[in-house]
Formats: structure tokens, C-alpha cells, sequence
């Protein structure tokens, strides 16, 4: 395979907002398997790491609410793409609950804590770290996600 030039950030920052072309796509993808510094650039948020050093850590009894707005049930599904590690594969989720800084999702495997995802749901984008990841049944795990970016195709978000 010929040498590859790495992916200007511009085309990593339309990568993860989905607006690539196919084709494009899928040799950006392609690229990212194979290219460790360019899966560090698209994966390292300066001010990410400072807005998470910000979220107070989970009290020791495991009991006392301290989620900052409230949570609606949901029964959505979506897409799941792991972006750190980085994994060019997308899973179907469900999407059990949200709030405006977080959202719970019903995964069919693990997913590590502090991962980096990508969530897709009709024209919207969700950018997040994972806070826990449950065993819910045999089937599924139940992931809780800090949300750091939301892109809406249509209309602003809030």
C-alpha cells in the first residue's frame, strides 16, 4: 500500500461530524486504521479533558443524586462509534435516557471508562466520554455518557 499523506484537520473535523462524502469516508477511515498520529489528533479535545477535571467525582456511597439537570426516559436507538480507542465500526444502541449533559445507553458489550464516542441519531451527533459501564443482562451493558459536543443538522442546538 502506498504511503499515505496524514488527514488535514479540517478533514478529520468533517470525519467526525459526518459530513465526508462516502468515499471520502471510507479512505479517511482506511487512514485512521493504519495511522496512529492522525487517531491522536482526531481524539485529543484540549478543552474536553478541562471540562471533565471540572465534573465532580461520584460520592463514596454510591447513593446521593448529583447529576446537575434532570433526566428524561427514552427509548431511542442510534449508532455507536468508539473514537479513543478509536474503532472505525459502528454498533446499534438504545438510548434509555438523557439529559442536557449526559445520556444513558443500552450497549451489546463493554465499553471501557473514559472512552471517547460518537453517537449517531437522525441528524444529530452526540460527542462524549464514558463515565460507567454496567452489566444490565447477558445481552447488554448499560453506559452512562458525559456529553461534550452536540451537532444538529437542521437547526441550531441549544
Amino acid at each position: 500500500m502506498p504511503q499515505v499523506a496524514h488527514l488535514f484537520h479540517h478533514d478529520l473535523e468533517t470525519y467526525l461530524t459526518s459530513l465526508l462524502p462516502t468515499e471520502v469516508d471510507s479512505a479517511a477511515e482506511s487512514h485512521l486504521r493504519e495511522c496512529g498520529a492522525c487517531v491522536a489528533r482526531l481524539t485529543h479535545w484540549a478543552d474536553f479533558l478541562t471540562t471533565l477535571s471540572e465534573i465532580p467525582a461520584p460520592p463514596p456511597d454510591g447513593k446521593r443524586e448529583l447529576r446537575r439537570n434532570p433526566r428524561f426516559q427514552t427509548n431511542g436507538s442510534g449508532l455507536l462509534q468508539i473514537l479513543k480507542p478509536f474503532s472505525s465500526e459502528w454498533w446499534d444502541i438504545r438510548i434509555t435516557n438523557v439529559s442536557r449533559d449526559g445520556m444513558r445507553l443500552n450497549v451489546p458489550f463493554r465499553v471501557p471508562q473514559g472512552s471517547l464516542i460518537k453517537v449517531k441519531m437522525e441528524n444529530s451527533l452526540y460527542f462524549g466520554e464514558t463515565r460507567y459501564c454496567e452489566t444490565a443482562s447477558d445481552d447488554f451493558f448499560y453506559v452512562g455518557v458525559h456529553l461534550h459536543d452536540v451537532y444538529t443538522r437542521g437547526r441550531p442546538t441549544p
